[in-house]
């Protein structure tokens, strides 16, 4: 049996056949070209032929279901490292927070100390001027 390319065989573009890839992330030639039959196709490239017909699914392909384990270990270790960063980040601005409270509570300690001498030089002055 003489070879036929997938588009010539199936009538499916170049464009197609890069998409199906894709979609199964296979980006390199080498794991387009990887062949282990696990899908029970000789080739990857039958493999595609027959997603692109609708008889099976991109989960069939064992390399698909290892490379999307993959992808999705890597996005929990994001996602726990993002929430690290974010605990991190309240903490940190709970302790700021708690800063500027304590800072407001001595101004306000010191405003009243003011407007208390405040007060009492008022009184001093006008016992001062205060004709007798």
């Amino acid at each position: 049996m003489e070879y036929q390319k997938l588009s010539d065989a199936f009538n499916i573009s170049n464009a197609e056949v890069e998409a199906l890839y894709s979609e199964m992330l296979k980006t390199t030639e080498e794991s387009k070209r990887l062949n282990c039959r696990s899908c029970g196709f000789n080739t990857c490239e039958q493999m595609v032929a027959a997603i692109f017909l609708g008889m099976k699914h991109k989960s069939d392909c064992v390399q698909y279901a290892i490379y999307e384990a993959e992808l999705h270990k890597q996005m929990q270790k994001n996602a726990s490292t993002l929430v690290g960063e974010l605990l991190t980040m309240c903490y940190l601005v709970e302790k700021e927070r708690k800063n500027v409270l304590e800072s407001f509570e001595r101004f306000n300690a010191v405003m009243q100390m003011f407007d208390a001498s405040v007060g009492n030089l008022r009184k001093a002055l006008a016992y001062l001027i205060k004709p007798q």
